[in-house]
């Protein structure tokens, strides 16, 4: 209970002055791009991408959420801002990233 005080500070903080390290954002974009890199041979993945590209044409949930890897390639940490301003996106990087390359 004494530590839960101190915890919910650092939550409220966090949520209300998100820190975007740009070091921090290299290794995540490379993360999920290695991700992506990864599906590319995994049939299983590559069905369900089609699956909800068909089911949801013209929707955004028929587009991946993380974005393109030319999407990641694009994106810097004054855009994730920008977009963490425009939709209230607060949390980690990888969240907001995701929310940023999926256009």
């Amino acid at each position: 209970a004494d530590r839960l005080e101190p915890a919910l500070g650092q939550i409220a903080d966090v949520l209300a002055r998100p820190h975007l390290d740009p070091a921090e954002l290299v290794l995540l974009k490379r993360e999920v791009q290695a991700e992506m890199e990864a599906e590319r041979d995994d049939d299983e993945t590559l069905a369900a991408r089609t699956r909800r590209r068909v089911v949801f044409a013209g929707h955004p949930y028929g587009h991946d959420p993380r974005g393109t890897l030319a999407s990641h390639e694009l994106i810097d940490a004054a855009q994730l801002r920008q977009a963490d301003m425009a939709f209230g996106v607060h949390g980690e990087a990888e969240t907001v990233l995701a929310d940023a390359g999926a256009g």
